[in-house]
């Protein structure tokens, strides 16, 4: 088993919503997330909302938004991603006028699963 931080930049355009892929879990392995930091950047609160996605399901959080902001957020969880699933991030920018950024750190462990190799 090994400690693994999947780190992302997300730059929403102004108006823009839609799914950025982070990571693909490796063939024969599994992907447990453990802790989700988000940091925006000044002016980002209110105007992005982002959630992170295995394929087209919201895990964290389950339901509702993250709203980046200037003050890091942290969520404890405990999310499997198997073997070929796609860890990604669902946004929002709300703020039709400017586009807003956010950085993303999704800290756990990626381990072979059984039977593989």
């Amino acid at each position: 088993m090994a400690r693994i931080t999947l780190a992302y930049q997300l730059t929403a355009s102004a108006a823009g919503s839609g799914t950025a892929q982070i990571y693909q879990v490796p063939s024969a392995k599994k992907l447990t997330i453990t802790k989700v930091r988000v940091v925006g950047t000044p002016g980002t609160e209110g105007q992005l909302k982002i959630a992170i996605r295995r394929g087209q399901l919201n895990v964290v959080p389950s339901k509702g938004y993250i709203y980046p902001g200037e003050a890091p957020i942290r969520l404890d969880c405990e999310v499997v991603f198997d073997s070929g699933d796609v860890v990604g991030v669902y946004y929002v920018n709300d703020d039709p006028t400017n586009p807003h950024t956010c950085w993303i750190y999704l800290e756990g462990t990626l381990e072979t699963e059984r039977g593989g190799s």
